[in-house]
């Protein structure tokens, strides 16, 4: 895969329903798809939440209708609500303001997807729980360890289906990994470095002018960006995670490192660096039009312009009040009872050219792996036999939409999961979607590893998540 840079991204893939970009979830659906899926009948669902996430996962209705049909739709945004509502022919009584009515209800589908804001997830997840329908939660499962705590209590007493977002465990790129490393051809796992490029204007979009610039008003970035990394790591390894030690700041945006030659501005269409600055709202929104249905559903030029001019993504990127940082690595010593301790490193940086493309060394005792989400290849060197081989994890050469295929395969095992639920087989269910509590585990792991970066400490992982559920239970 090629880097890609606003330009590349001005078709809007990521961007809003009535951009089609089907025929991309098709593909990806295709890529993650195997040739003895079926279901025995189509799931309805529920979405609350009809923003970037919503919609991504909503495709999967477009392109696979046997499948998966969705029968409401509860979002404050009018006009994201009524886009959302005709695109899926959903009817009008049953397109919502907000989630609570629905709750309210009895029963009206199989299954809900829970895509609001992060500080928004703990009320509809405990809310749709209790009334035992299937769930999948976007990810992070919630901002504080007592919430995701309870929100993992309510899952197991209702006994469902519960998804987190973790999608990287289903794209074909790290399924093919998980596989090479499974067959033991490469021996025991040594030390991961694994690498997530945000890059350079998503992180700007997100995390210093959007929703999560702010931890007070969402959560810390490794949390929101990296809480699928941390449960890919897990995955890869299948081991507990031991002791963990992290540092990182906010290195670059802030108004240290703001040009002079910019002056006093503090919206990029008053600066007079607004044609050359590469976070120039004018050039990423107006130009480019990346992403630009967060700032208007419409999409319309002169809506565009008028959000930027008024609100905070025409903001400049150094004179924001974020204050996540901007880059953090984290230390890992895993548990192998009194054989070994194998490491990993996980590195979070914004300023990168690759676009959330990560970047994977796995070294074994017998081999090692290096992997590039950029390339479409997987190179695999074998020490016992001197080989070095070359995989090619997709059917064709690139996965261009949703995490590389992990959106449309994680929603693909959601409902597979439910069907295998409701057949009674629990354990496919199971191997489809993992249960709630390794979810848990993986974000208790995400916050002892911000501990450990805010007091510049080694944390037992352990201890870290007893004493915090304990705390947990106490409340």
């Amino acid at each position: 895969m090629t880097s890609k840079t606003p330009r590349a991204l001005d078709s809007e893939k990521h961007s809003g329903i009535n951009i089609d970009f089907t025929n991309e979830a098709a593909e990806a659906i295709k890529e993650v798809s195997t040739d003895d899926d079926q279901l025995s009948r189509p799931i309805t669902v529920i979405f609350i939440g009809a923003g970037s996430r919503g919609t991504t996962y909503a495709e999967f209705a477009r392109v696979m209708p046997s499948w998966m049909r969705i029968v409401a739709v509860a979002e404050p945004d009018p006009q994201k609500r009524d886009l959302f509502r005709q695109a899926y022919d959903i009817d009008i009584d049953n397109a919502y303001e907000d989630w609570k009515p629905i709750a309210e209800q009895p029963k009206m589908a199989d299954a809900v997807f829970i895509c609001t804001l992060d500080h928004q997830h703990f009320q509809p997840a405990v809310a749709f729980a209790g009334l035992r329908y299937h769930i999948f939660l976007e990810k992070p499962m919630s901002v504080s360890i007592s919430e995701c705590a309870k929100i993992t209590a309510a899952a197991e007493a209702a006994g469902t289906v519960f998804a987190i977002g973790h999608v990287l465990r289903y794209s074909p790129f790290h399924r093919r990994i998980k596989e090479i490393l499974d067959t033991k051809e490469l021996g025991e796992i040594i030390n991961i470095q694994h690498v997530e490029p945000v890059g350079w204007y998503h992180f700007a979009h997100s995390y210093v002018r959007g929703n999560w610039h702010k931890e007070a008003d969402s959560t810390f970035s490794l949390m929101g960006k990296c809480c699928h990394d941390i449960d890919l790591l897990q995955w890869w390894t299948g081991l507990q995670y031991a002791k963990v030690s992290s540092f990182g700041s906010l290195t670059w945006f802030n108004k240290h490192n703001k040009p002079k030659e910019a002056g006093s501005s503090t919206q990029c269409l008053e600066c007079p660096l607004q044609d050359t600055c590469q976070f120039s709202a004018k050039t990423i929104y107006m130009k480019h039009k990346w992403h630009t249905s967060v700032l208007s559903p419409s999409r319309n030029i002169n809506d565009i312009e008028e959000a930027v001019k008024t609100g905070p993504y025409g903001r400049c990127v150094y004179e924001m009040d974020n204050d996540v940082c901007d880059n953090q690595v984290v230390n890992i010593q895993f548990e192998r009872g009194e054989r070994t301790t194998p490491t990993a490193t996980l590195t979070m940086i914004a300023t990168s050219d690759a676009l959330c493309q990560r970047k994977v060394r796995i070294y074994c005792s017998n081999g090692d792996i290096e992997a590039d989400e950029q390339e479409p290849y997987i190179k695999v060197t074998n020490f016992s036999t001197r080989s070095t081989r070359s995989i090619n994890p997709y059917k064709g050469n690139t996965i261009t939409t949703g995490h590389g295929g992990s959106d449309m395969g994680i929603v693909r095992c959601f409902l597979l999961a439910i069907d295998a639920y409701e057949r009674g087989d629990y354990r496919e269910a199971t191997s489809q979607i993992p249960p709630a509590r390794e979810a848990l585990n993986a974000h208790l792991f995400v916050f002892a590893a911000e501990q450990a970066r805010k007091t510049g400490t080694v944390v037992n992982v352990d201890q870290f998540i007893k004493e915090q559920l304990r705390k947990a239970t106490e409340n």
